[in-house]
């Protein structure tokens, strides 16, 4: 190959390389609001740079879709979300006290007159996954829904894992009177199984 022709290749390719990798840090560089209109940066939550995690809402005929994008370097990955309707917001946001210093991004938003969803999004190597419910019935869930509603987390049986409580009306006896407050262990994926439930009270701060 002519030297002209190769200087030219070379430039070419260089000036591409520096675009593409330009284009994938402007986020951290530029601010989070320019990402995408309607977005939320979460990555000061989970100690990265800034745009490097971002949660978006986007309306459509249906309603609204939220999504959840983690960029690295020219590695991009996007995750729907699943269950939510007008919002979706982190866990702190509704006081609900999901760890500090986690590797998973904790969000809720209410659904429906009186009922809340919850999700569970992993940072798992570059990429994001939805963390898993097993329900008491056995099925597998993306998300998990209180209609109470409340959820907490704590370390139910001692293993340094936190584990998620999520409480329901009784509506078998007087939904106004008493909830059901069932366990979800959490495995070292980071995965949730229900464990066990207990009849209570509806005041549920002695709970």
């Amino acid at each position: 190959m002519p030297p002209k022709k190769l200087f030219i290749l070379v430039s070419t390719t260089v000036t591409v390389a520096f675009l593409a990798i330009f284009l994938s840090l402007s986020p951290s560089l530029i601010g989070a609001d320019t990402v995408k209109s309607g977005g939320k940066d979460l990555s000061s939550e989970l100690g990265l740079s800034k745009g490097t995690v971002v949660l978006t809402k986007e309306k459509t005929q249906d309603g609204q879709v939220f999504t959840i994008t983690r960029q690295n370097w020219l590695i991009k990955r996007t995750l729907d979300l699943i269950g939510f309707e007008e919002e979706a917001n982190p866990c702190a946001d509704h006081q609900i006290d999901f760890p500090q210093n986690s590797s998973s991004v904790c969000l809720v938003g209410e659904v429906g007159a009186h009922s809340m969803n919850l999700q569970i999004i992993r940072l798992a190597g570059l990429g994001l996954r939805a963390a898993s419910f097993v329900t008491k019935d056995g099925l597998v869930n993306q998300n998990i829904a209180s209609d109470l509603p409340f959820f907490s987390f704590t370390d139910k049986n001692g293993d340094n894992l936190i584990d998620l409580i999520v409480y329901n009306r009784d509506y078998d006896s007087d939904p106004l009177q008493y909830a059901f407050k069932s366990y979800y262990l959490c495995d070292r994926e980071g995965n949730y199984h229900f464990d066990s439930e207990e009849r209570i009270a509806y005041n549920i701060s002695n709970n």
